[in-house]
């Protein structure tokens, strides 16, 4: 649980439980989604047409799944969120903001890639790259959508951005993006308020135990409509999978062979 939390009544123990859960489960998410982007780079650079469109809709999947999933972030008594959640955040950083997670960030890389390798190929993948531009737009609806439901008035980012202008000559709010949000500092404050703990011995097998758990925890009571219920579906069965194929997958010639690791 973050240090900064004041935990005052039930009401804000569910919506920490809810809001941390669901992050998490969305950086898997979007590990998943950086994975499936990375796979479809490399089939295109081979030509495996079948593959690339495989791919390509497991990406799109993924996206619509952790757009469901923002849902579940947000499944509790909205008025909790200022009083509790957004104190929280600022004590963390007064800029504290999505776009300091690395796993979103290392996501949006991997699509910007991946989209320009596939327009590299002309009009190929045209149909395969717009249905995928599709399921984006839909994340950007959910997201609205929880946004609006919990803190319809500006973020913690945009308050320091508009507060930096207001104070400083020909401030740049776009260097202060690349020099300071996506600051290494930024994504350590990003990780330590939603307690997560990077190791380099951690094992693909460690990620499918966290997955299982925590989808658990997730589908456990949690209300949703039949359109959210089917794409949080969905992009469980393909984030499970792709875990799976990872766990499956045999190890390096190197590592069979004893050779060091």
């Amino acid at each position: 649980m973050s240090r900064f939390l004041q935990l005052a009544d039930d009401r804000d123990q569910v919506a920490w439980f809810h809001f941390c859960t669901g992050h998490h489960v969305e950086f898997l998410y979007w590990e998943a989604t950086c994975l499936a982007c990375e796979t479809v780079i490399s089939a295109a650079a081979s030509d495996d047409s079948r593959a690339v469109e495989q791919w390509l809709a497991r990406a799109a999947t993924l996206i619509r799944g952790s757009g469901a999933m923002l849902h579940y972030c947000a499944a509790f008594d909205p008025s909790r969120y200022d009083p509790c959640l957004r104190p929280s955040m600022a004590a963390e950083r007064d800029d504290f903001s999505g776009d300091m997670s690395r796993d979103f960030l290392a996501m949006m890389v991997a699509r910007a890639r991946m989209t320009a390798a596939l327009q590299e190929r002309g009009t190929q993948y045209t149909n395969a790259l717009g249905a995928f531009e599709d399921s984006d737009d839909d994340w950007r609806r959910h997201h609205t959508e929880v946004v609006m439901s919990l803190h319809p008035g500006s973020s913690l980012l945009r308050d320091k951005l508009a507060r930096l202008r207001r104070e400083r000559d020909a401030f740049d709010p776009s260097h202060y993006i690349a020099t300071v949000v996506h600051s290494d500092q930024a994504l350590d404050d990003y990780d330590d308020y939603f307690g997560v703990l990077r190791t380099q011995g951690m094992k693909a097998g460690d990620y499918w135990t966290q997955a299982v758990e925590k989808l658990a925890a997730v589908h456990r009571g949690f209300a949703m409509n039949a359109e959210t219920r089917t794409a949080l579906m969905r992009g469980d069965a393909v984030l499970l999978a792709i875990l799976s194929e990872t766990l499956s997958a045999p190890p390096p010639q190197a590592a069979r062979d004893g050779a060091p690791r």
